[in-house]
C-alpha cells in the first residue's frame, strides 16, 4: 500500500458476482508509481559517471524514452486496479478483471486520473449444516436378474456354434469359410475359417454386394466379391486399388449363447455357481460405484437447494458455449454435417447453459468443501492416478507424467482427484446406511 497516497474506491454491484469499481487516482499518486517505475528501469542501465543502480529516475526517462513511459503506465495501472480491488474489500474474491483496456486511458502526472473497471468476483458459497441433508444408502448388492442378465451378456461374448447341416447361410446361420484376397490375378493375404454372414459385410466389400453373395450359400460352396483396399492393409502396395476376395464356404454353423456351464469350463471354474458368485460380487462393485455417485450428486443437489446462489452470468455463458462446441464436434465425428451438428445445439441450447450452470455450482461448492474440510490431493495420490492411467493405457508412468506437465493438464488431474475425494468424503459423511441393507 502506498501510505503517501491511498486509494479510495467505490464499488456498485452490476449483476451476480459482477461488480462496478469507480475510483479517483490522485495526481501525487500517479507521480510516486512513475518515480518508482523509472528507478526500477534505471536499475538495468549502464552510463558513465553513475554506479549501477544509481542512475536518476529523470535520466533514466530520457535515455529510454517510450518505453520507459509505457513500462510506467503498465506499472500505474497494475498497483493501482490491485489497490482499488482491496480498497473496495474484493481482494481475495476477484476472479478477473473486465471492461479496462489500458491502451485507451490518457494519464497525466499533474492531473488526477478517474478510472472506473468491473471485476467478477467468486459466489459466495455457504455450506449447510450436514444433519439437515438427509440421504439413505440403496442395497447395491448383486439381484438375481442382474447376475441373469450379465450371464446372458457374459454368453453372448463367448458364443457357441453349433453345426447346422444342410442348411444355408442367413439370418440365423454362419458360414466358416477361408477366403484369400487376389489383385490382378496375384494371390495375397488369406484368412481362414472365418465366421461371416449377410450383416457383416468385409472390410472395403459393398454392404449390398456382400449379401447377395453370402446369402443362401452352402457348405463347399465358392464365390468372389470386389473389395476396396483401404489404408491400414496389410498389403501396402495394395491401398488404393480394387480387388477381390474369393470365398470358400467349409460348413454352415448356428451361433448361440454359451451356457453358464459352458461359460465356468471356458474360464476354468470348478462350476456354475462360483461363477454366479464372482459375478454377483463384480456386479455389486459396479452397483457400489453407481451409488456412491449418486448418493454424491443427490447431496450436492441438496445443498445447492438449502444454500442457493448466483453466478456471473459471463461465466455461465461461457461455460455453456464451450459445452456446446464439444457436442458440435461429437456429433460432427459421428456422422453428422455442421449445419446439422449446429441445428441440434442450438434446439438443446438452453438444456444446455442450465446443465452448465448446475456443474459449475457443484464445483464451487466441491471447492468450498475441500476448503472447509481440508481435503487435500498428495503427492503420492497424484502419481498413484497417474501410474493408474498409464497402466490403463498401457504406456511408461513416467513419460505419461511428463506428457500431462507439458500440455499443462497435470492441474486439472489433480482437480479431477480432489474432485472424487470430496464426493467420497460428502457421502461418507451424510448419507445414512440402513443395517437391513449393507453395502457390498
Amino acid at each position: 500500500m502506498h501510505k503517501a497516497a491511498p486509494l479510495q474506491a467505490e464499488k456498485s454491484l452490476l449483476g451476480p458476482c459482477h461488480w462496478k469499481i469507480t475510483l479517483r487516482v490522485p495526481s501525487a499518486r500517479i507521480a510516486e508509481e512513475f518515480d518508482h517505475a523509472y528507478r526500477r528501469a534505471a536499475s538495468s542501465l549502464k552510463v558513465p559517471g553513475f554506479r549501477p543502480g544509481k542512475v536518476p529516475a529523470h535520466m533514466a526517462r530520457q535515455i529510454l524514452g517510450d518505453s520507459a513511459l509505457e513500462h510506467a503506465r503498465e506499472h500505474l495501472f497494475e498497483h493501482v486496479i490491485s489497490d482499488a480491488i482491496r480498497a473496495a474489500g474484493l481482494h481475495n474474491e476477484v476472479l478477473r478483471v473486465m471492461g479496462f483496456d489500458p491502451k485507451t486511458q490518457e494519464v497525466d502526472e499533474q492531473k488526477d486520473l478517474d478510472l472506473e473497471f468491473e471485476v467478477e468476483t467468486l459466489p459466495e458459497v455457504v455450506l449447510p449444516d450436514w444433519s439437515a441433508i438427509q440421504v439413505e444408502r440403496q442395497d447395491a448388492r448383486a439381484s438375481a436378474d442382474q447376475i441373469e442378465e450379465g450371464l446372458r451378456s457374459l454368453g453372448g461374448n463367448h458364443p457357441r456354434f453349433d453345426p447346422a447341416e444342410g442348411a444355408a447361410v442367413g439370418d440365423e446361420h454362419l458360414a466358416v469359410a477361408d477366403l484369400i484376397y487376389a489383385l490382378d490375378g496375384q494371390d495375397g493375404p488369406e484368412a481362414k475359417d472365418l465366421k461371416v454372414g449377410p450383416g457383416a459385410p468385409l472390410y472395403g466389400c459393398d454392404e449390398q454386394a456382400w449379401e447377395a453373395a453370402v446369402r443362401g450359400r452352402k457348405a463347399g460352396d465358392t464365390f468372389s466379391v470386389e473389395v476396396d483396399f483401404h489404408e491400414g492393409f496389410s498389403e501396402a502396395a495394395w491401398v488404393g486399388k480394387r480387388g477381390t476376395a474369393n470365398v470358400t464356404v467349409k460348413s454352415v454353423v448356428t451361433p448361440r449363447v454359451a451356457t453358464p456351464t459352458e461359460l465356468a469350463e471356458e474360464l476354468k471354474l470348478p462350476n456354475e455357481e462360483e461363477l454366479r458368485e464372482r459375478l454377483g460380487t463384480q456386479i455389486g462393485r459396479e452397483n457400489a460405484r453407481r451409488e456412491r455417485e449418486r448418493l454424491a450428486q443427490e447431496i450436492l443437489k441438496k445443498v445447492l437447494e438449502l444454500q442457493p446462489f448466483e453466478l456471473p452470468a459471463r461465466m455461465i455463458d461461457e461455460e455453456s458455449e464451450a459445452a456446446i462446441g464439444r457436442r458440435v464436434e461429437q456429433m460432427k465425428q459421428q456422422g453428422a454435417t455442421e449445419e446439422q451438428a449446429a441445428q441440434a445445439a442450438d434446439e438443446n441450447r438452453a438444456e444446455m447453459r442450465a446443465a452448465s450452470e448446475e456443474r459449475l455450482k457443484q464445483w464451487f461448492v466441491i471447492r468450498k468443501v475441500a476448503q472447509t474440510e481440508k481435503v487435500r490431493v498428495s503427492e503420492n495420490e497424484l502419481d498413484g492416478a497417474v501410474r493408474a492411467l498409464a497402466l490403463r493405457q498401457n504406456v511408461d508412468p513416467a513419460e505419461l507424467r511428463r506428457w500431462f506437465k507439458e500440455e499443462g493438464r497435470i492441474d486439472q488431474l489433480r482437480a479431477d482427484i480432489l474432485q472424487e475425494k470430496v464426493r467420497a468424503h460428502l457421502v461418507e459423511t451424510v448419507a445414512r446406511q440402513p443395517e437391513a441393507a449393507p453395502l457390498s
